[in-house]
């Protein structure tokens, strides 16, 4: 069983990619604010709250895109954890 759930391959779009390769950009410049000094805290809370809001608008994306492409293997995925 666990072999199973191990062996299961997900598909990755290119788009789903991108979308990966922007939160990583948006995580590395969110961390970048929160270590820099030099900015006022208004502007900095500012910045840092733009960062997250398109950092949860994007992560919404991708989990939708995984979850559409995915919906086969997702549910046979519980399947075998309901097995165990």
């Amino acid at each position: 069983m666990r072999e199973d759930i191990e062996s299961l391959e997900f598909t990755l779009t290119r788009s789903m990619t991108y979308t990966l390769f922007k939160l990583s950009e948006l995580l590395d410049k969110r961390k970048e604010l929160l270590s820099n000094t030099d900015i006022n805290s208004r502007d900095l809370s500012r910045a840092i709250s733009a960062i997250d809001r398109e950092i949860s608008a994007l992560k919404k994306e991708f989990v939708s895109e995984f979850r559409e492409e995915n919906f086969e293997k997702i549910n046979y995925y519980w399947y075998l954890r309901s097995k165990e």
